[in-house]
């Protein structure tokens, strides 16, 4: 478990980022979202000064600012708005034939 963002991203390739649940929440399990997004929230200065370039992942639905900056969420390192276009291609014409 690591729990430096930057190190974390500077070890990888792709990251595969989750949202924060917050109605699966019943109790505060961080001060505020502002919180939150300076400790965890991956930024495009943070993603620029890596050594190398890394795509970002996210299954949605996004909080913007919180897990990811929209700065992030727009830029060319993100293919999350291929992976929610597959996702709606592949569930309106059901599972491949086997």
């Amino acid at each position: 478990v690591e729990t430096d963002v930057k190190k974390a991203l500077e070890w990888c390739d792709v990251a595969n980022v989750l949202r924060v649940q917050f109605e699966r929440m019943s109790a505060s399990y961080f001060p505020s979202n502002r919180e939150y997004a300076a400790f965890y929230g991956i930024t495009k200065p943070m993603l620029d000064s890596l050594e190398k370039e890394i795509v970002i992942m996210h299954p949605g639905p996004i909080n913007r600012g919180v897990e990811l900056s929209s700065e992030v969420v727009d830029s060319d390192q993100a293919i999350i708005l291929n992976q929610v276009d597959f996702h709606q291609l592949a569930t309106e014409n059901g599972p491949p034939p086997r």
